[in-house]
């Protein structure tokens, strides 16, 4: 017996001990108790005298005693191939289950739907033991389904030569509404070399319509309904999955949009600093990408470039060369943010751009590695363009700006930072005419 085999065995487990045990008391015990009943007398009134082997009685008594034992060890390995058959399907679908589980909680995080195509796929061959899957798209109906995603290793060699089949498996499925499931071939394309295939259609909304196709090529191979039922889970979780996907993408082009309508106005208000945001942003990003901020985090530095000065909206037009009112648009922009959820991640970052390293900026004179990184890094790209274009305080040449960044690193700036910045400058890495 296989290893795999041994770990379901009637001994392996618990459980199985507890089914073992309760055979025993029911047949096991009783039998015993009815050979001390009928067969020890006979015995010891035929003991020392072997004419007792004669006396039909005690043969007939031995045999059934004989025969119900037989019955009992026939019944045993019965019931010990049925629990561990029993328990092996329960580990099977246990397994099946952590996987949909599994992948339901990384489709939730899935960006857009071609991610959550390929996780599908992939989640398929694990939870049906297939040797490849797809993910087929089409439009209304009449149109061709179109290969979007695959799985396995001989995926595309298998729809190569089985295209023809796949694409009817999922037409079949997608035209009918439910789950499809064959056998050799398909029943479809006899050249193909598929031994069985089974198709669910994708749940979904709007003009597109989505299949996901698993097949087997090795004779003998089959899915089972067992199989469909996990394929249908899967093709549920992934409906769900790709309508967060497009909320999200939706946000994220309404926020993008919003956030550009804001700094275009911010511009027009600050007439004598056209385009600082975008440029802010993009000395931001570069030095971002630099230290190795991930995705995530650089999308939230990149609106928060885009927005730090948003509390300027706030300040009077004569109010601005007054400092007491300049300090006032970190929190006003901080404030203005916070109470929107798409932007409350990035209020920090607004409200602490203009902290020191030393601690001798404000609003809250937050010093050092309190400071949030991404503030720090706005806050010298902030410096260094107010410094090198048109504002109220003049303009001076690029590298008499540098050289301030390097003096100011350890004061005004993150020391380490500063000299990313000034490097990335020089080297030409960040565009001062962006």
């Amino acid at each position: 017996m296989s290893r795999r085999a041994n770990r379901y065995s009637i001994f392996a487990q618990g459980l199985d001990r507890a089914v073992f045990l309760a055979y025993f008391l029911g047949a096991v015990v009783p039998l015993a108790a009815l050979g001390y009943v009928f067969v020890r007398p006979a015995l010891e009134s035929s003991f020392g005298d072997s004419s007792w082997l004669d006396d039909v009685g005690s043969l007939a008594r031995l045999g059934v005693l004989a025969s119900s034992g037989l019955l009992c060890l026939v019944s045993f390995w019965i019931l010990r191939r049925f629990a561990g058959t029993s328990l092996a399907r329960m580990a099977v679908d246990r397994e099946r289950l952590a996987r949909l589980v599994d992948v339901s909680g990384k489709m939730a995080d899935a960006p857009h739907a071609g991610e959550v195509a390929r996780m599908v796929a992939e989640a398929a061959l694990g939870v049906t033991e297939a040797r490849a899957s797809y993910v087929l798209l089409a439009g209304e109906k009449e149109t061709p389904l179109e290969l979007v995603q695959h799985a396995g290793v001989e995926a595309e060699a298998i729809y190569t030569r089985a295209a023809r089949a796949i694409e009817a498996m999922g037409t079949l499925a997608l035209d009918g509404g439910r789950p499809a499931l064959v056998g050799q071939d398909g029943g479809r394309s006899p050249d193909a070399g598929l031994a069985a295939a089974a198709a669910v259609p994708l749940p979904g909304s709007g003009a597109g319509r989505g299949v996901l196709v698993v097949v087997h090529v090795e004779d003998g191979k089959a899915f089972d309904t067992q199989h469909v039922g996990s394929l249908s889970t899967l093709a549920s979780i992934a409906a769900v999955a790709v309508h967060n996907a497009d909320l999200k993408d939706s946000q994220q082009n309404f926020f993008a949009h919003v956030t550009e309508l804001l700094v275009s106005a911010l511009d027009a208000y600050l007439d004598f600093h056209v385009g600082h945001s975008r440029r802010v942003a993009h000395y931001s990003n570069a030095v971002g990408r630099e230290v190795g901020l991930d995705d995530q985090r650089l999308q939230k530095l990149h609106f928060a470039s885009l927005l730090h000065d948003i509390g300027m909206l706030r300040i009077d037009r004569d109010e601005w060369p007054l400092p007491s009112a300049h300090r006032k648009h970190p929190g006003f922009g901080a404030r203005m943010l916070e109470r929107i959820q798409l932007w409350e991640d990035i209020a920090p970052f607004v409200l602490h751009h203009h902290e020191w390293w030393d601690g001798q900026g404000y609003p809250e004179g937050l010093a050092g590695a309190a400071i949030p990184q991404e503030a720090r890094i706005i806050g010298i790209a902030e410096a260094f363009d107010s410094m090198t274009t048109a504002s109220y305080r003049g303009q001076i040449e690029t590298e008499e700006a540098l050289r301030r960044v390097e003096s100011g690193a350890g004061t005004q700036f993150d020391p380490e930072l500063a000299a990313v910045f000034v490097r990335l400058v020089r080297e030409g890495a960040i565009r001062l005419d962006s």
